[in-house]
């Protein structure tokens, strides 16, 4: 599969998951959505154990009214999706008459203090602080699919030239997450490349750059919804 038949737009993923034959399509969105949905609902208080049954809900949900007439397509989808998993935990929390945290609470990570209370009302754009988080997370959720792609179309040793110079992982309590360096290479991280794969610097510089291109086409591609 090539990269302009495999790496479509969010609206054309969005048209094949209206198609209850395309499995492919629904195994895509998961993989890029399932684990932002937990980190939030962990976020907004739901237990541990009920985190995986809501999320499965949820998705569910998402489903169904992609293949019906829930979603309005003249909306942005993260937004929509930001709204429909929020309202999940919220009604979740009510059933079991549970506080929902917010980005006020320790929790959560790197948010401004901001207290956001209440439902949130479907098809109001959001502007708050849980989103300026949401829209962070799905960003590194679209960065780690769009890496993955980019290393299924590579030899081994130009992603490894790649992964030396321009990827960074940082650790956190909630899932690591990886970011890449678009600018110069730093001259170490280039002459580590050289060293261990027996390359000139020349060459290392060149298969980074030719990697690059393919992840920045993939993430493009990926982010492309609205």
């Amino acid at each position: 599969m090539n990269v302009a038949e495999g790496e479509g737009t969010r609206w054309t993923l969005l048209q094949r998951l209206s198609n209850s034959d395309d499995a492919e399509a629904w195994e895509e969105f998961v993989r890029i959505y399932a684990e932002l949905i937990r980190k939030f609902l962990r976020l907004k208080g739901i237990p541990a154990s009920d985190v995986d049954d809501l999320c499965q809900e949820t998705l569910s949900k998402v489903m169904n009214q992609v293949r019906g007439a829930g979603y309005d397509r003249e909306k942005r989808f993260r937004a929509w999706l930001y709204v429909v998993v929020k309202n999940q935990a919220l009604e979740h929390l009510e059933s079991a008459g549970r506080r929902p945290l917010t980005g006020q609470d320790e929790l959560w990570p790197n948010v401004a203090g901001k207290v956001v209370g209440g439902r949130v009302v479907d098809g109001m754009e959001p502007a708050d602080a849980e989103f300026d988080w949401w829209e962070r997370e799905t960003l590194a959720s679209l960065v780690r699919e769009a890496l993955d792609r980019t290393r299924q179309g590579v030899s081994e040793k130009s992603w490894r030239a790649f992964e030396i110079i321009a990827v960074t992982r940082e650790n956190r309590a909630e899932g690591d997450i990886y970011w890449v360096e678009v600018g110069k290479a730093s001259p170490d991280a280039v002459s580590r490349a050289a060293q261990e794969l027996g390359w000139d610097k020349a060459r290392v510089a060149r298969e980074k750059s030719n990697v690059l291109k393919r992840f920045n086409q993939i993430l493009e591609q990926l982010i492309s919804e609205d």
